[in-house]
C-alpha cells in the first residue's frame, strides 16, 4: 500500500505476523514471493501476479469502478471467496456497461455512504479478520485453488490475464 494508507492502517491490524508498509514493484513481487497470505483491492495486476504464485488474496472493497467490475468477475470465477463489495451490505449495485463517468461518480457516492455507516467497517473488519484466522493448511489449499483458477487466464503474466479480461468485458458488455 501507499505510505499514507500503511500510516492508517498499520495501527488497525497492529499484530503479530501483520506489516503495512509501502514497496517498489520490485520490492513487491519479491515480498510477494514469501507472503503466508495477501490483500488488494481487486485490480488486475497485483491479484493475479499474487493468484499466478499461488498466494492465498483476499480482497478489499472496490476504490473505483473498473474494480466494481472486476470485483464482480473475480467472483463469478471463482477468485473471491474472501472479498467485499459494499452491494454485500445492502448498498445500491452500480451497473455494468456504464459510461466510465457516471460509474466513477456512482462508486465515489457508494464510498462515502459506505464511510458513514458503521456497519459497513465493521462488516469489513469481520471478513478480513476471518480470512487471517485461516489455518496455514487451509491459506495453503485456497492459494493453490486460486493459483489453479488463476492459471485458466494465462500463466505468462497479468499482462497476458488483462487481455484475455478485456476482451471478456467487450465481449459480454457490447
Amino acid at each position: 500500500c501507499g505510505e499514507a494508507v500503511a500510516r492508517i492502517i498499520g495501527p488497525e491490524f497492529n499484530e503479530p505476523g501483520l506489516r503495512f508498509q509501502s514497496l517498489s514493484h520490485d520490492e513487491f513481487l519479491e515480498q510477494l514471493s514469501s507472503a503466508d497470505a495477501f490483500v488488494s483491492h481487486p485490480g488486475l495486476y497485483a491479484v493475479f501476479e499474487a493468484v499466478l504464485g499461488g498466494v492465498p488474496t483476499a480482497l478489499l472493497p472496490a476504490s473505483n469502478y473498473t474494480q466494481i467490475l472486476q470485483l464482480r468477475h473475480y467472483r463469478r470465477v471463482g477468485l473471491a471467496d474472501y472479498s467485499f463489495s459494499w452491494e454485500d451490505l445492502g448498498l445500491a449495485p452500480i451497473l455494468s456497461g456504464l459510461p466510465e463517468a457516471e460509474g466513477v461518480r456512482l462508486t465515489i457516492r457508494q464510498i462515502k455512504e459506505a464511510q458513514a455507516d458503521a456497519a459497513c467497517a465493521s462488516q469489513l473488519r469481520f471478513t478480513l479478520r476471518r480470512f487471517f484466522d485461516l489455518e496455514p493448511a487451509v491459506l495453503n489449499e485456497l492459494g493453490l485453488r486460486q493459483r489453479r483458477i488463476g492459471s485458466q487466464f494465462g500463466n505468462d503474466g497479468p499482462a497476458e490475464a488483462a487481455g484475455i479480461i478485456e476482451k471478456w468485458f467487450e465481449d459480454s458488455n457490447p
